[in-house]
């Protein structure tokens, strides 16, 4: 995990381990419609473009998951951000 200020954002970039231990006390995502919990998953998907965050199985310590007050970014939308 990494903590950065960038454009006037905290951003904490995580790996995906780090990102559901820090976000998800039962290991889950949760979608809900007026109060009430109508899904549950277990993917990291980016809230930019909906991609699903994976991993790279070789690079296990790669931080790829970007938070920024209330989303989830994968690398490439966070980069693209950036500029």
């Amino acid at each position: 995990m990494e903590k950065l200020n960038m454009k006037d954002e905290e951003v904490i970039s995580y790996t995906v381990e780090e990102f559901i231990r820090a976000t998800r006390p039962d290991g889950k995502g949760h979608i809900y419609l007026d109060g009430k919990e109508i899904a549950e998953f277990t993917e990291v998907i980016c809230d930019c473009c909906n991609a699903d965050i994976v991993q790279p199985e070789d690079k296990p310590d790669e931080l790829v998951v970007f938070c920024l007050p209330g989303a989830a970014w994968c690398k490439e939308c966070f980069e693209r951000w950036m500029k």
